[in-house]
């Protein structure tokens, strides 16, 4: 059954079986020097972009590092808006005349509870947080000294990879 297929590939496509490519031709190429060979080699090196990339990441644990030590300061607004809310009908009057609860009349013989904070259909929230390390145990130098290191390492890194 195999051999029958292919006979009848072979039949039907005989350009696609049996042709052969012909070689590319060299192209021949202007003589470089050996310190031109080495300038292209090094701008297009994937090792020596790797270590490159590595220089660039200990120099944002350096700056990630330093941050540590200056003070912090964030800030958030939000807005909810209350559709149904479970205080809604929590003190209202009855129709027999008692109602519940405490608080500042509204003169309509009922209590007026819009100025408390929960139950209220609009609540706007502002948070300002301000926050400073005074004692850390020595966790913010000794991140700055693996940051150095680091940077070190990946000096070390691009040299070796530049090295011929």
């Amino acid at each position: 059954m195999k051999s029958a297929l292919l006979f009848a590939a072979a039949v039907l496509f005989p350009s696609v079986c049996f042709s052969q490519q012909e070689p590319a031709p060299v192209q021949q190429g202007r003589p470089v020097s050996l310190e031109a060979a080495l300038t292209l080699a090094t701008a297009h090196s994937e090792e020596i972009a790797i270590a490159q990339a590595g220089v660039t990441r200990s120099q944002a644990d350096r700056i990630r590092s330093r941050v540590e030590r200056y003070p912090q300061l964030s800030a958030t607004v939000s807005y909810d808006r209350t559709l149904a809310s479970e205080f809604s009908g929590l003190f209202t009057q009855s129709s027999t005349g008692s109602g519940s609860g405490s608080g500042s009349s509204d003169g309509t013989g009922g209590t007026d509870f819009s100025r408390l904070p929960f139950g209220r259909k609009n609540i706007w929230r502002a948070n300002l947080s301000f926050t400073q390390n005074v004692l850390n145990g020595g966790r913010v130098a000794a991140q700055q000294r693996i940051a150095r290191e680091g940077a070190a390492t990946a000096d070390i890194g691009v040299a070796s990879a530049r090295a011929p």
